[in-house]
């Protein structure tokens, strides 16, 4: 260990230490209830006892109302439960099925009236719609729209893609972006884990959904207590043991002969979308390994899930993925105020991609992965006002890139037409990746009644880990052709692998506070610390064949991360009956490291980029001139990280039980993005004429030569977002049969991001992972206008009815605009930099894809075994609308004969046929 690393560490350990010897936390994978007894003067009532029970405790835990009538229960597993309050001389009142969500903070005041201990009064408790005490925006998906929703089942993204605001790349696949955001901003937590790969800054876990009890999303506002983001926080929450056995078995099926086609044979070709096969078989078991003291719970997945696109012919093109999931958790209950969780999931997945028209099969890759995720966390009770939370968790992961055809070289050259968009020959590139990430958080809540005049729920905590993406990548020489006048040009680049090494290490601390001013008024504080080191550890140099050279390149150390992220936020009830709340937020919010950005920019085992011209002869490039390796490659150790501003003002309003309404301004303001700079080149303004309208566009053209020039990741002026969000949404909590959640959002973002020279898709990346924008002044040539992901408008609806004779219907309705059209055009011959590719307008001035509307639908019956068992015959129909959109073109280059030709069309109806059963 070096001393940098060994110090730090000894940080965290003596924090953690210190905040045991007062009291520590992890990432919230729990609920809180809290409230006011007063008697029916409305004089507050000290010392009544408030008991809670529920399946996922251990029996009944109690705690009493202070001086001021006030309670408070915390680190409660979702799930539901009941209340009793209790006090000498007045009647017993009894609140039953509460629900208490993730992250959530039920308000339950009660009033207790005099009369004999005997006296009870029971009362179906509400079911909380608004949020009394916090300011942040999200939305929490629980174990009945987990369990009904007519989802596809490949991940629980499936899910998350509900959630207002959000927007995912595709009907079936994609990243999920929300508000704005891009999809490499986001937080990933599995049971307090985080399950970030910060090579990409993406999840890299995905556990079974049947094995889930709650997601909760946490859209905008996140506390003080989450850094390393700056889009949403997605906290997915597992199933747990109880006292009683149960479980349940699960099996789901698709075929080709229940989908029907949505694309005309002009669209197609005469293969429209074909579904080869799809299984899901999903086993559940929970229970008593000792009662009331020690639970299990045990889920395994295997699927298989084979399909091929529209325009592709199934007998080359059908895409097999396989993916098999373990998942167990042991709950350990101490002694009445200690307890510990202990997990493992582990994902093992063979993910091939899917052709697209115009691409080959030997251009099919796949993609392996090995991820087990573990985790150990301890809750302890100090006190009726502290409780202490520890958590280790970590991943340790294993994937890898190769041709689909096992007995196909993984290093054949790529060949892009640019006439056509037809891709041949192999995949852009190969790898083989380690990465790994080890956490160690620890956080204290403690309630202090009075203190600078009110109340206040402090949590403080500290936040360790360290992350590691290493192995060998390789790019394949990619060519790109055309043709003029009958004969076959072109040109290209050529280079071999690298071993690489990205690593992280951060330390985190934060302190948020609850002040509840008065009645009406509370007030959300909180502000976090953070200091990330990016650096690459000492490897081996290789040839060109993996092998060793015997030159070792040493540690690098690139840059260090240290900012301050203050959160302000209100809470104010407009009403007196607490049903109409206004709530506020400003706070500011970093991006976590992605060691993908300096991956290729390690030092000398970086080896040298070539461009060439195309040989049509020989099929190879000839004339090869250096220009880039691994000396004209830097990080600027000034880089900062990038910011986001987050400004928040929501209205929300209870209607009677279960019912309630919302409406969000959302502001985000980005900046500090990093791009690439060129220091070395020196560049004289040119014009070109744009090839439909004639109009003159302004290049830069390189006056001298490829081997001056030098790149550096540096924070750029260029490089900003601003985005704006209204968001109403309508959400009736399961009562009287059946529930119903909705929302409208209208969004806009502009500015300019690494994937502003992108497609005409919605996916969003805001890092620089193996990206190169910005080495290239014109880069920057109209693209700074609308964002990839900007959508204007989106519906989300989700509906379920618990109709007589066990019958239950449910139905998952969105709705969204299509994405931004571009016109590109290849401008290398101006430039003399080799392959230039430019907007030839700002995104948004060139109309947008059709607009995307999927119904989804469920119809289930249910029939019962016995006491405690049922069978469950489903039957999900997706997109029962038969949408025919595409979310795509196949080239977006004006001169390609497949521009604006529609690609990527969404799935057609299908039928889903399922079973459960659960006892």
């Amino acid at each position: 260990m070096n001393n940098r690393k060994g110090s730090r560490l000894a940080t965290v350990l003596a924090a953690a230490l210190l905040l045991v010897s007062g009291p520590l936390a992890a990432q919230r994978i729990t609920g809180q209830v809290s409230g006011t007894v007063k008697d029916e003067t409305g004089a507050v009532l000290p010392g009544v006892t408030v008991s809670i029970s529920g399946e996922n405790i251990v029996g009944t835990q109690t705690t009493l109302t202070n001086d001021k009538g006030y309670y408070r229960i915390i680190s409660l597993p979702p799930g539901v439960y009941n209340l009793s309050y209790q006090l000498d001389g007045f009647g017993t009142v009894n609140k039953n099925d509460l629900r208490v969500s993730v992250g959530a903070s039920s308000i339950e005041n009660v009033e207790l009236t005099v009369g004999a201990v005997n006296e009870v009064l029971t009362i179906t408790a509400e079911a909380p719609v608004i949020d009394a005490e916090s300011n942040e925006v999200g939305v929490n998906f629980d174990r009945n729209w987990v369990e009904n929703a007519p989802v596809q089942r490949l991940s629980f993204e499936d899910l998350v893609a509900a959630a207002p605001g959000s927007l995912r790349g595709g009907d079936d696949s994609g990243r999920t972006m929300v508000y704005g955001s891009s999809y490499d901003e986001n937080s990933f937590q599995l049971d307090g884990a985080d399950v970030n790969d910060n090579f990409f800054n993406e999840q890299l876990a995905e556990p079974n959904i049947d094995a889930i009890e709650e997601i909760e999303v946490l859209s905008l506002g996140a506390p003080a207590e989450y850094g390393n983001l700056t889009g949403a926080v997605y906290n997915i929450v597992t199933r747990q043991g109880t006292n009683r056995f149960s479980g349940d078995l699960n099996f789901f099926h698709q075929s080709d002969s229940l989908t029907e086609d949505n694309t005309t044979e002009q669209d197609d070709g005469g293969f429209p979308y074909r579904r080869d096969k799809f299984s899901d078989l999903t086993a559940q078991l929970g229970g008593p390994i000792m009662q009331d003291n020690l639970w299990f719970f045990l889920s395994y997945q295997k699927q298989e899930d084979g399909f091929s696109e529209v325009g592709v012919d199934p007998a080359i093109g059908t895409a097999v993925e396989e993916n098999d999931r373990f998942f167990g958790k042991l709950n350990w209950q101490l002694s009445p105020s200690h307890k510990v969780v202990v997990t493992y999931n582990q994902d093992e997945a063979m993910e091939p991609n899917a052709l697209s028209p115009g691409e080959s099969p030997s251009t099919a890759w796949t993609r392996e992965r090995k991820v087990p995720t573990s985790g150990l966390g301890y809750t302890g009770v100090l006190n009726d006002r502290t409780v202490l939370e520890a958590r280790y968790s970590g991943f340790y992961a294993d994937v890898s890139l190769a041709p689909t055809d096992p007995n196909q070289p993984r290093d054949l050259a790529r060949f892009y037409d640019l006439d056509t968009g037809d891709l041949s020959g192999g995949h852009y590139y190969w790898y083989e990746l380690e990465p790994s990430r080890t956490s160690v958080n620890a956080k204290v809540s403690h309630l202090s009644d009075d203190f600078l005049g009110g109340s206040h729920d402090f949590r403080f905590g500290v936040q360790y880990n360290e992350s590691e993406a290493g192995g060998v990548y390789g790019y394949n020489d990619f060519i790109l052709t055309y043709d003029y006048g009958g004969t076959q040009y072109g040109y290209g680049y050529t280079r071999v692998p690298f071993s690489y090494s990205g690593n992280t290490e951060a330390i985190g601390a934060f302190v948020d506070d609850t002040w509840r001013v008065n009645d009406r008024l509370t007030v959300n504080l909180g502000v976090r610390y953070d200091s990330n080191d990016a650096f690459s550890k000492a490897q081996d140099e290789l040839d060109a064949n993996l092998n060793p050279t015997g030159v070792q390149f040493p540690r690098q150390d690139h840059y260090t991360w240290e900012y301050i992220s203050p959160r302000l936020g209100f809470n104010y009830q407009l009403t007196a009956d607490g049903k109409t709340i206004l709530k506020g937020h400003l706070g500011r919010y970093h991006r976590a490291i992605a060691t993908g950005e300096f991956a290729n920019v390690i030092g000398p085992s970086i080896k040298p980029i070539f461009f060439g011209d195309f040989d049509s002869s020989t099929g190879s490039l000839v004339g090869l001139s250096q220009i880039s390796d691994n000396s004209n490659l830097f990080v600027d150790p000034n880089y900062k990280s990038p910011q986001t501003d987050q400004y928040i003002l929501s209205l929300e309003r209870q209607f009677g039980r279960n019912i309630g309404m919302n409406l969000n301004l959302v502001r985000k303001e980005g900046s500090d993005f990093g791009a690439w700079r060129d220091q070395g080149g020196i560049y004289q303004e040119v014009q070109i004429e744009d090839p439909d309208t004639g109009a003159p566009v302004t290049l830069f053209q390189l006056q001298n030569s490829l081997q001056d020039l030098s790149f550096v990741i540096t924070n750029r002026d260029e490089m900003d977002t601003e985005i704006t969000a209204v968001s109403l949404g309508f959400n009736k909590r399961m009562a009287n049969n059946w529930s119903l959640n909705s929302s409208l959002t209208w969004l806009r973002s502009t500015g300019r991001t690494p994937d502003s020279l992108g497609g005409a898709g919605v996916q969003q990346r805001g890092g620089l992972q193996f990206r190169t924008f910005g080495r290239n002044p014109n880069d920057f040539v109209n693209s700074g206008g609308r964002l990839r992901g900007d959508v204007p408008w989106q519906f989300k609806g989700q509906f379920v009815y618990q109709l007589p004779y066990g019958f239950l219907t449910s139905a998952n309705l969105s709705y969204r605009s299509g994405g931004n059209l571009v016109r590109r055009f290849p401008a290398s011959g101006a430039t003399n930099l080799g392959r230039t590719t430019i907007l030839l307008e700002e995104r948004g001035e060139n109309g947008r894809l059709p607009s995307v509307t999927l119904l989804d639908l469920r119809l289930q019956k249910d029939f019962n075994l016995g006491a405690n068992a049922r069978i469950s015959l489903i039957a999900d129909i997706f997109n029962a609308l038969n949408d025919d959109s595409y979310q795509t073109v196949q080239s977006t280059i004006v001169t390609s004969s497949a521009f604006n030709l529609p690609d990527s069309f969404v799935d057609p109806r299908r039928i889903m046929l399922g079973a459960k059963l659960k006892f």
